[in-house]
């Protein structure tokens, strides 16, 4: 699991979705192509393992739509400057 102070996202500040595959308690680690991160989700109700979220910082803040979730990382993965802060 990589320990950032933050999750990815571009230059441009566009965060990229993260795909939830596990919880415990308050926390949860999540996935996106650049990485695995820890994350509270104290902010998102109803969240289930395999869900997609957004998150500022290290704070999930919302829920995202498979499809959504999915277009959106194939998007930022082909934009100039889609490389990780």
């Amino acid at each position: 699991m990589t320990h950032a102070s933050h999750v990815p996202s571009t230059e441009g500040g566009l965060c990229y979705p993260l795909k939830v595959e596990a919880i415990e308690g308050r926390k949860a680690i999540v996935s996106c192509p650049l990485g695995r991160y820890e994350l509270d989700i104290c902010l998102v109700s109803d969240l289930c393992v395999g869900d997609h979220v957004i998150a500022h910082g290290k704070m999930a803040i919302s829920k995202m739509e498979d499809e959504d979730a999915k277009s959106t990382t194939e998007m930022l993965m082909s934009i100039k400057g889609s490389t990780p802060l």
